[in-house]
């Protein structure tokens, strides 16, 4: 048995109660305030200055010298090693304990399980 398709919207309204004020609308201010500074609309000045400001790209001390080379570069080269890490690292293990000849494999299941159990049940 079908239901009605007018009932459908009914069904996005709890999502979209918790969705419009906690998500959408933030996103939406945030991008509004973002073309103005000290309450005058100033356009997309910000973001020129924000791209220009050598705390976002210091190309002078990269790649020779050391640290810092500006936030935007930390961050490329942070996102080139640690992601690339994380997923060959925990798809490596999960690997590994697939097999059940290895021993203890359960129990190393049960603990990353619990590290991920635990922050949830302490959210809640």
């Amino acid at each position: 048995m079908r239901r009605p398709k007018s009932l459908t919207p009914l069904f996005l309204l709890p999502a979209l109660a918790l969705m419009v004020p906690f998500v959408i609308y933030p996103v939406l201010k945030t991008i509004y305030l973002s073309f103005f500074l000290d309450g005058k609309f100033v356009g997309l000045e910000n973001y020129k200055n924000v791209l220009l400001s050598p705390d976002i790209i210091n190309l002078d001390r990269f790649p020779a010298k050391s640290p810092p080379w500006g936030a935007l570069i930390h961050n490329i080269v942070w996102i080139a090693i640690h992601l690339p890490a994380t997923v060959f690292l925990g798809l490596g293990i999960a690997l590994l304990l697939r097999r059940k000849e290895v021993k203890g494999s359960s129990i190393v299941k049960s603990i990353i399980f619990l590290g991920m159990v635990i922050p949830m049940i302490v959210g809640g």
